[in-house]
C-alpha cells in the first residue's frame, strides 16, 4: 500500500484547493519530508483529510461523544461533535478530500469524500456525505454507496480504519506512555492498540458459565434433598390404606346407586301421572279450538269473494285516472325544466355581472400599480435620462465599493498578522531577557555554591586528617599493646605469660576518656561528611537548573529570530498594500494600535454600507424594470376581458327575458290537469293509492282465509299429538310400576306398590339417601387421601429419578466449565486477557526489536519484572537488564518509535506499506535527544518507506529539506506551500 496523492478543499482552516502529489518532485525523491507550521495552523488537517477520503472519519472524531454533545449548524439543524461534516469550513457551500493510492493488487485507485450544503448555499442544510471509489488504471467507477464503498476500500487498500491508524498514522506519544506504564495501564493500552478486547469478553463469559453451572448443581441438590420419597414400609402401608378405602367406597357407592334408581323410578312415575292428567284436559280444549277454526274459515271465504268483486268494478275509472295523471306529470316536467333554465340563466347573469365588476377593479389596481412603479423609476433615475445609463453607473459604483472592501479585508489581515508578529516578538524578547537574567543569577549562585563545596571539602579533609592523626597516636597506647597480646607469649611490659585483662580490661578513667574521645571524633567526621554532601547536592541542583535555563535561552533565541523574520515579512506585506498610506496617516501614540484597528473597522463598515446601498439600488432598478412590462401587458389584457364580459352579460340578459315570457301558459295548463284528476280520484290521493287500497283489501281477505285454514289444520294435528302422548304416558307408567315392584322384591318381601303409594315411598327413599350421603363423602375423602398420598410418592420417585439424571448432567457441565474457568476465567476478564496480551506483547517485542536493531544496536526490549513488565537489555553492558525508566529522552524516543513500528508491522501483516506518517511527539525532546531522533528518522528511509513527520520543532525544519509548510493567514485561514531547500 502506498499513498500517491492527496487533494482537499474547504476543510477546517485550509480553504484550498490543495494538491500534494507524492509521485512528482520534490516529494517523489524525498524519503523524509516534514509537515510544519505553528500550533493550530492546520498540520493535522492534512492527516484528517487522508482519513476522511479513505474511511469517512478521523482518529480525533472517533474519540468525541456521538450522541449527547450537540453543536448548532444552521438555525434549523444541529450536528454531533463526532460528525465528520463538522470539518467543512464555515461559510462554504461544499468541500472534499481525495486520495490516490496504490492498492494491494498493484493497481491505482482514487477514494473521494464529498459534502455539500443544500442549494449550493453556505446557509443551506448539510446533505449526506458522498463517497466514491474509482479504478484509475481502468478509469471505472467501482462504488458510490457507503456499504459497498467500505467493503471495496478494505479489499483494495488491505487495511481497515484501526489497522490504518496503527500501521500508517502513528501517534508516537501513545507508545512513550506504553513504554513507561505500569502493568494495569499497559494492559489497557495494549488492549486498545492491538484489539484484544474479545479476550476479556471470553474470560468473563467462561467465569459466568462456570458460576451458572455451579448454581445449577447447587439448586438441583437442594431440590432433590427437599423431595425425598417414602421408604418400603411406608410405601406398603400407603398401598394397603388405598385398597381398603377403595373397597369401602365401592360398597357404599353400590348401595347409593340402588337408592338413586328407586328415587328416579318414583320421581318419573309421579311426573308421568301428572302429565297424563294434564294431557287429557288439553285434549278437551283442542277439540273446542278445532270447531271454532272451521267456523272462522267459512267466514273468510265469503269476505275474499266480496273483495275480488269490488276490485273488478273499480278498474275502468282507475285506468282513466291513470291517463290523466300521466298528462299532469308531463306538464309539470315541462314547467320544472323551464323554471330550472330560468334560475340557471339568472345565476349566469349574476356571475357575469360580478366578473365584470371584478375585472374593472383589477384594471384599476393594475393602473395604480403601474403609476406607482413609474414614479419609483423616475425617482431612481433622477437626472439620468436613460435606465441603462443609471444601471451602468450604479454597477460601477458597486464594483468600486466591493473592491475597496476586499482591499480593506486584505489590509486588515496583513495588519493583524503584523501586530501578532510584533506582539510575539516582544513577548519572546521579554522571555529571553528574563531567561538571561535568570542564567546570570544561577551562574553567580553556582560560583557561590562551588566555593561552599570547596570549603566543605577542605573542612572534611581537615577533620579526616585530624581523626587519622589521633588514631595513629593512640596506636602506641596501652590499649593497642593490650590488643596485640598473645596467649603463651611474654608481655613486653611485665614479662608475664598470662594476660587476664586482654579481653576484659578493668574500668579505668583512662578507658572511659578514650571511648568518649573516639565518639567525639566520629561525630565530627559525620557532620563534616553531611556538610560536604549537602553542598554537593546544592551545587548539582544549580547546575541542572542552569543547563535547563541555558537550553531555554537558546530556544528563545531561535524563536526570537524566527518571529523577527515573520514580523519583517508581515511589515513588508503591510507596507506594500495600496491602502497602507491611508492606514499610516492614522497617528499612533505610545505604541497603541487601537486607533488603527478602529479606523480599519470604521472603513470596513463604511465600505460595506456603500456596497449594500448600491446593491439595493441595482435591485430596485431591476425590480422596477421587471414590474413595468407585466403591468402594461396586464392592462391590455384587462381591457380585452372587460369587452368580452360586457358582451356575454348582455346576451345572457336577453335569454333570461325570453324564458320568463314562456312560464305563464305552462302554469295555466298544469292547473287544468290537476282539477280534472281530482274529480276522477274523489277521496283517493292518487291512482296508485286507489289501486293499492283495492289490492290491499283482496290481500287481507286472502290472508284471513289462509290463517283460518292453518288454524283448523293445526288444531287437528294437536289433537292427534295429544292422543299419542296420552297413550305413551300410560304405557310408560305401567312399565315403571313393574320396575318398582322388582326393586322392592330385591330389597325385601313387601306388598305390591300402587300409584297412590309412590309419593310416601319417594319421601322414605330421599330420607335414606340423605342419611347415606355423609358416609359416602367420608369414604370418598378417605379414598382420595390414600390415593393422593400414593400418587404423591409416585411423583417424588419419578422426580428423584429425573432429577438425579439432571444432576449428573449438571455436574458434568460444571466440571467442564469449572476447568475452563480455572484456566482462563475471571470476573473482571483479566485472566485470559493477560494470557493473550502476554502473547501479543511477545509478538510486539519481536517486531519492535527487529526495528530497534536498525535504529540502535545497543538496546533490546524483553519482558520481565512482572507479567506485562518491560525491561531493556543493554548490549554494551554485558546484556545487563534494567528499567525502561532509566533511558534518556533520546533513547526513550528510539525505543518508543521501534514499538510503534513493531505494532505497524503487526497491524499490516503480510501487506507491504510504503507510506508512514508520524504525528508530533518531538517537541518535548532536548537537543541531544532530538539529534538522535532525527538520525533514526533518516535511517527509516532504508526500510523502504516514505516518512512524513508533523512537528513545529525548528531543529527538525532545518534538517529536513522537503517541507509542506502550513502558514496561518488570520481569521482562521491557513495556506499550504511545498518547499524544497
Amino acid at each position: 500500500m502506498k499513498i500517491l496523492a492527496l487533494r482537499l478543499e474547504n476543510l477546517a482552516s485550509l480553504p484550498g484547493p490543495l494538491e500534494l502529489d507524492f509521485t512528482a518532485a520534490p516529494l517523489a525523491e524525498a524519503g523524509l519530508f516534514a509537515i510544519t507550521g505553528p500550533t493550530g495552523a492546520g498540520k493535522s488537517t492534512l492527516l484528517d483529510a487522508l482519513c476522511l477520503a479513505l474511511y469517512g472519519s478521523t482518529p480525533r472524531l472517533r474519540q468525541a461523544p456521538n450522541r449527547d454533545s450537540q453543536i448548532d449548524d444552521t438555525p434549523a439543524s444541529t450536528l454531533t461533535t463526532s460528525d465528520a461534516r463538522t470539518l467543512l469550513r464555515r461559510g462554504t457551500a461544499s468541500g472534499y478530500a481525495e486520495v490516490d493510492f496504490l492498492g494491494r493488487d498493484g493497481r491505482r485507485y482514487r477514494a473521494r469524500w464529498f459534502v455539500r450544503r443544500a442549494r449550493e448555499k453556505a446557509s443551506g442544510r448539510l446533505q449526506a456525505v458522498e463517497q466514491s471509489l474509482r479504478d484509475l488504471d481502468a478509469d471505472r467507477l467501482l462504488a458510490t454507496q457507503k456499504r459497498e464503498f467500505d467493503r471495496l476500500l478494505v479489499e483494495r487498500l488491505g487495511l481497515n480504519f484501526d489497522q490504518f491508524t496503527r500501521a500508517v498514522l502513528l501517534a508516537q506519544s501513545e507508545f512513550a506512555a506504553f513504554l513507561t506504564a505500569d502493568d494495569n495501564a499497559r494492559s489497557d493500552l495494549l488492549e486498545r492498540l492491538t484489539g484484544t478486547a474479545e479476550y476479556s469478553h471470553i474470560s468473563k463469559a467462561a467465569y459466568r458459565r462456570a458460576s451458572t453451572a455451579k448454581r445449577a448443581v447447587e439448586a438441583l441438590q437442594t431440590r432433590l434433598a427437599d423431595d425425598v420419597p417414602a421408604n418400603a414400609d411406608t410405601r406398603a402401608e400407603l398401598e394397603r390404606n388405598a385398597h381398603a378405602s377403595q373397597q369401602a367406597l365401592n360398597a357404599l357407592a353400590d348401595k347409593r346407586q340402588a337408592l338413586t334408581r328407586q328415587i328416579e323410578i318414583a320421581t318419573e312415575a309421579a311426573r308421568l301421572t301428572a302429565t297424563l292428567e294434564e294431557t287429557r284436559r288439553t285434549q278437551e280444549r283442542a277439540r273446542a279450538e278445532h270447531a271454532e277454526a272451521a267456523s272462522t274459515l267459512q267466514k273468510a271465504d265469503t269476505a275474499l269473494t266480496r273483495a275480488h268483486e269490488a276490485r273488478k268494478t273499480a278498474t275502468p275509472a282507475l285506468n282513466q285516472a291513470r291517463q290523466q295523471a300521466l298528462t299532469l306529470a308531463s306538464v309539470e316536467e315541462q314547467l320544472r325544466e323551464q323554471q330550472d333554465a330560468q334560475r340557471k340563466q339568472q345565476r349566469l347573469v349574476a356571475t357575469l355581472t360580478d366578473d365584470f365588476h371584478k375585472a374593472q377593479q383589477a384594471q384599476h389596481a393594475h393602473q395604480r400599480e403601474l403609476e406607482a412603479w413609474q414614479a419609483t423609476l423616475k425617482t431612481l433615475l433622477g437626472e439620468t435620462p436613460h435606465l441603462d445609463h443609471a444601471r451602468r453607473a450604479t454597477r460601477e459604483a458597486l464594483d468600486q465599493a466591493a473592491n475597496r472592501l476586499l482591499a480593506l479585508e486584505k489590509l486588515t489581515d496583513r495588519w493583524q498578522a503584523f501586530t501578532h508578529a510584533e506582539q510575539a516578538h516582544r513577548r519572546l524578547s521579554t522571555q529571553s531577557e528574563q531567561a538571561q537574567t535568570q542564567r546570570e543569577q544561577l551562574l553567580n549562585a553556582g560560583k557561590t555554591a562551588r566555593q561552599q563545596l570547596d570549603d566543605a571539602q577542605r573542612h572534611f579533609d581537615s577533620v579526616s586528617a585530624f581523626v587519622e592523626r589521633a588514631r595513629a597516636v593512640r596506636s602506641d597506647s596501652v590499649a593497642t599493646l593490650r590488643a596485640a597480646l598473645q596467649e603463651g607469649e611474654p608481655c613486653p611490659v611485665c614479662g608475664g605469660l598470662e594476660h587476664p585483662f586482654r579481653h576484659h580490661p578493668p574500668a579505668t578513667p583512662e578507658a572511659a576518656q578514650l571511648a568518649a574521645q573516639e565518639a567525639d571524633e566520629a561525630h565530627q567526621l559525620q557532620e563534616a561528611q553531611q556538610a560536604l554532601d549537602t553542598a554537593r547536592e546544592h551545587r548539582d541542583a544549580l547546575v541542572s537548573e542552569y543547563r535547563a535555563v541555558d537550553a531555554a535561552l537558546k530556544q528563545h533565541t531561535l524563536e526570537l529570530e524566527h518571529t523577527r523574520q515573520q514580523r519583517d515579512a508581515a511589515d513588508q506585506a503591510l507596507t506594500a498594500h495600496p491602502l497602507y498610506s491611508e492606514l499610516a496617516s492614522v497617528e499612533l501614540s505610545n505604541g497603541e494600535i487601537d486607533k488603527r484597528e478602529s479606523w480599519l473597522q470604521a472603513q470596513h463598515q463604511a465600505s460595506s454600507a456603500t456596497r449594500k446601498r448600491h446593491e439595493q439600488a441595482l435591485t430596485q432598478l431591476a425590480e422596477a424594470e421587471d414590474a413595468l412590462a407585466p403591468l402594461e401587458n396586464a392592462l391590455r389584457d384587462d381591457a380585452l376581458a372587460l369587452a368580452r364580459l360586457e358582451t356575454e352579460k348582455n346576451s345572457a340578459e336577453q335569454q333570461l327575458q325570453t324564458l320568463e315570457t314562456q312560464l305563464p301558459p305552462l302554469r295555466a295548463r298544469r292547473d287544468t290537469c290537476q282539477q280534472q284528476l281530482a274529480s276522477l280520484l274523489g277521496d283517493h290521493a292518487s291512482p296508485d293509492a286507489w289501486q293499492q287500497q283495492l289490492d290491499k283489501a283482496v290481500t287481507h281477505a286472502q290472508q284471513a282465509r289462509d290463517t283460518a285454514s292453518e288454524q283448523q289444520h293445526a288444531a287437528a294435528q294437536t289433537m292427534l299429538q295429544l292422543d299419542e302422548r296420552a297413550n305413551t304416558a300410560a304405557e310408560r307408567l305401567t312399565q315403571l310400576k313393574n320396575d318398582q315392584a322388582q326393586l322392592e322384591r330385591e330389597k325385601g318381601p313387601t306388598a305390591s306398590v300402587t300409584a297412590a303409594e309412590l309419593s310416601p315411598s319417594l319421601d322414605a327413599l330421599n330420607a335414606e339417601q340423605q342419611a347415606l350421603t355423609p358416609r359416602l363423602e367420608e369414604a370418598q375423602r378417605a379414598r382420595d387421601e390414600a390415593a393422593h398420598a400414593l400418587r404423591d410418592d409416585e411423583r417424588k420417585r419419578e422426580r428423584q429419578q429425573a432429577g438425579q439424571a439432571e444432576l449428573d448432567t449438571a455436574r458434568a457441565e460444571y466440571r467442564r466449565w469449572g476447568q475452563i474457568s480455572e484456566l482462563i476465567g475471571s470476573a473482571d476478564g483479566k485472566a485470559f486477557r493477560r494470557i493473550a496480551q502476554a502473547y501479543n506483547l511477545e509478538q510486539l517485542l519481536e517486531h519492535a526489536n527487529a526495528h530497534l536493531t536498525g535504529l540502535s544496536r545497543r538496546y533490546r526490549l524483553v519482558r520481565g519484572g512482572s507479567e506485562l513488565g518491560l525491561l531493556v537489555e543493554d548490549l554494551d553492558m554485558a546484556d545487563e537488564r534494567r528499567s525502561v525508566h532509566s533511558l534518556s529522552g533520546g533513547e526513550t524516543f528510539l525505543v518508543s518509535l521501534a514499538l510503534a513500528l513493531g505494532l505497524a508491522s503487526m497491524a499490516s501483516g503480510e501487506l507491504v506499506i510504503e507510506s508512514l506518517f508520524i504525528d508530533e511527539g518531538f517537541g518535548s525532546l532536548d537537543p541531544q535527544s532530538l539529534a538522535l531522533a532525527m538520525d533514526a528518522l533518516d535511517g527509516l528511509q532504508a526500510l523502504g518507506r516514505r516518512v512524513g513527520v508533523i512537528s513545529h520543532v525548528q531543529e527538525m525544519h532545518e534538517r529536513i529539506p522537503v517541507q509542506i509548510q502550513i502558514e496561518p493567514l488570520g481569521n482562521g485561514t491557513s495556506q499550504a506551500r511545498l518547499v524544497s531547500a
